[in-house]
């Protein structure tokens, strides 16, 4: 992997070494999974169910999102989403917009990190 790619999906919270391992040092695959993640439509429907205020529909997508995230090694991205289940395990919502709007700032920055490779 290009060494300013690699710093750009670190700077992203992306733990590239970690991830890397877990694809087995196959740097093609976790490529192809990290791509895979640009298209994924679960931070669309998040975003829809929080804009629409469905708090109570949020938990299984954001624990989808949450365990997508860990392993592609996305660590900013998995600790957001790890406190939004929580969140909505308890049934705190009052948090939650503001949450999602963090989310949504770390987000862009994996998916432009993932576009330049």
């Amino acid at each position: 992997m290009d060494e300013f790619v690699k710093a750009e999906l670190e700077d992203a919270g992306v733990n590239v070494d970690e991830t890397l391992r877990r694809f087995m040092n196959n740097e093609a695959l976790m490529i192809k999974f990290l791509k895979k993640f640009v298209d994924d439509e679960n931070m669309k429907q998040l975003r829809t169910l929080i804009a629409d205020k469905k708090y109570q529909e949020v938990l299984p997508v954001a624990h989808t999102l949450k365990g997508v995230c860990g392993n592609l090694g996305f660590v900013k991205l998995y600790e957001l989403f790890s406190r939004m289940c929580q969140d909505c395990r308890s049934e705190q919502y009052e948090n939650l917009d503001d949450m999602f709007a963090q989310t949504e700032e770390d987000y862009a920055k994996v998916v432009e990190a993932i576009k330049k490779i």
